[in-house]
């Protein structure tokens, strides 16, 4: 459905004689009943409107009471003023009231005064609010992540993504992060075990014709469909290190010291370098082309070794990660990395990149070919490297080390931020200062995300996924005044947060604009936020509030588990590892304090989801038997799956409501929620100040409040 024929409207109801709340906002009407039987309004026809979303052409309003009407009157007002030619009638135990005429971003307030035949009167306004339907202006770059791990598609990868690109660009999103299209050493590689970089899917090799997402035609196919919706795409690109696909691939390759290896670095006959590459029949790729690698065919897995003659490339992080480690100090290599850089974005029409463990490739090959492919394409190319840093001094040394202002960095830092904010135990002030966005003359290189393929990722040595207060970070990034900020395919469509983070999208292309300023209102609890917007931008501007605050039932207080398990024959030692302790095997040993072979361990744990094993004698690590949910381990097995639930608040005496005092710099200015969170108007006084609200709630405690019309 597109935005412009959508209606986003905010209900407040104020009842003279008693207080009826309509929740229109999310989703429906509540009915409110007197504490004693008695005349009361039970509904309105604006629960039809999923989240309250309402089309501009919505001509009537019907609402329902509880008992037959005698007698009823009526007023609406557009932006206060009097409407000419509504008309109310009245029927049975309901009023009908039409010929609206709404009009674009208004606020429109139904007066009406009800009388049931026993002479009992409701007094009562319903306000709603119409929303814009100007086309969004997209001048707010925002790029959206197209894929996870685990991503099933019922047909082509390709195919699907271009059957959603329409609505994705209509909604906001300005460019897509592709998976690596190109062909790896098995055909269901999710991407990153590249084999042959010049074939897209268009050649049988490596066990198919076409890679996991499809074939180089149905690629371009999408590529098409992106450009002709007005969004550019990226391709991620792995260069690392190669996979090969089997043993004829294997040579015997000298290394260091005089021994030798039987490597997987034998690669001749990559038919799409064949057919692309100009300088395909002048060498072929072997062990000369490759720094090291860790495994032998004949012996198993090693530590990586040198091969004779051959230097670590001078990279940030460590040069060696896995597989066969391609040398970037290979003239040749670089060579033909220029010309498929240049190849993939002029001929096949990719408009930048997203690079691969970037930190564990030479900084000065990264930035002489980001300088290359530049230099010999058309357009201004984007690029973002993957350097896993979360300390925002070592990722500025990154990009310094690169030396080349074109390259931007996934913000890792500021997501680190974003696990503390998911588990409340982030000081909300250091928002104003964590991340690399945050960083002067560095923010401008900042994108970005609040998850993505890897940090979502149930199996050892990753990180938990943002699975609580995510909306607070989605508003956080996406109303930033700098930096690229990333939406998660997984979020928007499979955890089911479209809705939401259509709303955001919305609001980043249509008022995020003017400077951001960080407001004396922030405390430890929550951040307020202010774009001050532009004259040129139609009623730009915001005032952010999110909190990490939850007094609505659920809290992210730890809560203490107990694991028990009895390991099969005689054993030293058990240990319990997961993702609560980084999967150290050390951290939390068990005890078998009754000498019965039962060990155990309590641990408090903070709500979420939890993959664990136990370990047994130092290297055994046991499938849990216990666990109610599996997920796969990323090495053939199952990690037992906790699923932790909060603790029942305790703080309900406390304000449900947080209120901040903004100055906004618009006197006299009406003001509404956008993310329709919380209801009514707030109009600030003749200095342009006002009292900005926003619920004390996990869930729901994200509110963007944006100019309406002046009063």
């Amino acid at each position: 459905m597109k935005l412009k024929n959508k209606k986003i409207v905010a209900l407040l109801v104020i009842s003279v004689l008693l207080l009826i709340t309509i929740v229109g906002c999310k989703g429906g009407n509540k009915k409110t009943k007197l504490s004693k039987p008695g005349f009361v309004l039970e509904g309105s026809t604006l629960e039809q409107y999923n989240n309250s979303q309402v089309p501009i052409t919505m001509d009537s309003l019907m609402l329902d009471f509880n008992q037959q009407l005698a007698e009823a009157e009526v007023v609406v007002e557009e932006n206060g003023k009097g409407l000419a030619d509504v008309k109310a009638v009245k029927l049975g135990d309901k009023l009908e009231v039409s010929n609206f005429n709404l009009k674009d971003f208004k606020v429109y307030n139904v007066k009406f005064t009800a009388k049931n035949t026993s002479g009992e009167q409701i007094t009562s306004q319903v306000q709603f609010v119409t929303e814009t339907q100007a086309e969004l202006s997209k001048s707010n770059p925002t790029m959206m992540q197209t894929f996870y791990w685990s991503l099933m598609t019922p047909t082509s990868f390709w195919n699907y993504l271009a059957d959603n690109v329409p609505e994705l660009a209509e909604n906001g999103i300005t460019s897509l992060w592709l998976p690596p299209a190109n062909k790896c050493s098995e055909p269901t590689s999710v991407g990153y075990k590249p084999y042959d970089l010049w074939d897209l899917g268009e050649f049988d090799q490596a066990g198919s014709q076409a890679t996991k997402y499809g074939t180089h035609e149905e690629l371009e196919e999408a590529l098409t469909t992106i450009h002709d919706s007005g969004m550019k795409a990226y391709y991620d690109v792995v260069f690392n290190h190669r996979f090969a696909p089997d043993n004829d691939n294997l040579e015997y390759s000298p290394l260091m010291g005089g021994s030798k290896v039987h490597s997987y670095t034998n690669l001749p006959n990559m038919k799409g370098r064949e057919k692309y590459y100009s300088k395909d029949k002048e060498w072929d790729w072997n062990w000369k082309q490759f720094d090291a690698v860790d495994y032998d065919a004949d012996t198993g897995q090693m530590e990586p070794i040198l091969f004779k003659g051959k230097h670590w490339d001078e990279s940030f992080g460590k040069d060696f990660l896995m597989a066969a480690d391609v040398d970037f100090q290979n003239e040749k290599v670089i060579d033909e990395m220029k010309e498929w850089g240049t190849w993939v974005s002029e001929d096949v029409g990719f408009n930048g990149f997203r690079m691969d463990a970037s930190k564990h490739i030479s900084s000065k090959f990264t930035g002489e070919w980001i300088e290359h492919v530049q230099a010999n394409t058309q357009e201004d190319l984007f690029f973002v490297g993957e350097a896993w840093e979360t300390n925002v001094n070592r990722l500025k040394s990154y990009l310094d080390s690169v030396g080349n202002s074109d390259l931007k960095v996934f913000d890792f830092p500021l997501r680190q931020a974003f696990e503390e904010l998911r588990d409340g135990t982030l000081d909300m002030r250091e928002l104003a200062e964590r991340g690399l966005v945050n960083q002067g003359q560095y923010h401008e290189q900042a994108v970005t995300f609040v998850d993505n393929h890897d940090t979502d990722r149930k199996q050892g040595g990753y990180t938990r996924p943002v699975s609580a207060r995510t909306y607070q970070a989605y508003t956080y990034i996406l109303m930033h005044e700098h930096g690229v900020p990333t939406v998660y395919w997984k979020d928007y469509y499979t955890e089911d947060m479209k809705q939401g983070i259509n709303k955001l999208l919305t609001l980043r292309q249509k008022f995020a604009y003017g400077d951001g300023k960080v407001c004396a209102g922030t405390d430890e609890e929550t951040f307020v936020y202010l774009r001050e917007g532009k004259d040129n931008v139609w009623q730009s501007g915001l005032v952010e509030l999110i909190t990490k605050r939850d007094v609505t039932g659920e809290t992210a207080q730890p809560v203490e588990v107990e694991f028990t398990f009895e390991p099969e024959g005689n054993s030293d030692s058990v240990t319990l590892a997961g993702g609560f302790n980084g999967w150290n095997k050390e951290a939390n040993p068990m005890k078998d304090e009754n000498n019965d072979g039962i060990y155990k361990l309590s641990l408090e744990l903070p709500p979420g989801e939890w993959p664990y094993k136990y370990v047994v004698d130092g290297d055994n690590w046991i499938e849990p038997p216990e666990a109610e949910e599996y997920v796969d381990d990323g090495y053939g097995g199952k990690n037992g799956l906790l699923v932790v639930e909060g603790k029942e608040n305790d703080q309900s005496d406390k304000k449900k409501i947080i209120t901040k005092t903004v100055q906004t710099n618009k006197p006299n200015t009406a003001f509404v929620d956008y993310t329709c969170n919380l209801p009514g108007i707030i109009i600030t006084d003749s200095e342009g100040k006002a009292d900005f609200k926003v619920k004390a709630s996990a869930s729901e405690g994200w509110s963007v409040w944006v100019p309406i019309y002046k009063n």
